[in-house]
C-alpha cells in the first residue's frame, strides 16, 4: 500500500480486521490511521517513509500494532490523541530514526 494521495491504511467508524505482513510507505497522510471506535490489528508491517506520522490514532480509535518496523516517516513514529487508545507491543526500529509523540 504505497504512493496513497492520503493513508495507506485508514481504518474508521467501529472498523476492524487485520492487516499483516505488509509495507506501507511514501503515503501523503498517515501510513495508517485508526480513529472512530475502531479496533484493527496491525502486525509484521513495515511503514515508512510516509510524509506524515507512521501510525496515527485518535477519536477513540484503539487497534493493536505489533512487530511493525516503524522508520523514516515525516513526523513520529505513533502518534495518540483524542482519546486514541491502542496496544502498541515490540516495535522494532533498527535506525531508530523515528520520532515519538504519544499525546492523549
Amino acid at each position: 500500500m504505497h504512493d496513497g494521495k492520503q493513508s495507506g491504511v485508514f481504518v474508521d467508524e467501529n472498523g476492524q480486521g487485520t492487516v499483516e505482513d505488509c509495507d506501507i510507505f511514501g503515503n501523503a497522510s498517515a501510513g495508517v490511521i485508526i480513529q472512530q471506535g475502531s479496533n484493527p490489528t496491525i502486525r509484521r508491517c513495515k511503514i515508512y517513509a510516509g510524509n506524515n506520522c507512521g501510525v496515527f490514532v485518535r477519536e477513540n480509535g484503539q487497534g493493536i500494532v505489533e512487530n511493525c518496523d516503524i522508520f523514516g516517516n515525516a513526523y513520529a513514529g505513533v502518534v495518540i490523541k483524542q482519546g486514541g487508545n491502542p496496544t502498541i507491543h515490540t516495535l522494532s526500529n533498527p535506525r531508530w530514526e523515528t520520532k515519538w509523540c504519544l499525546c492523549r
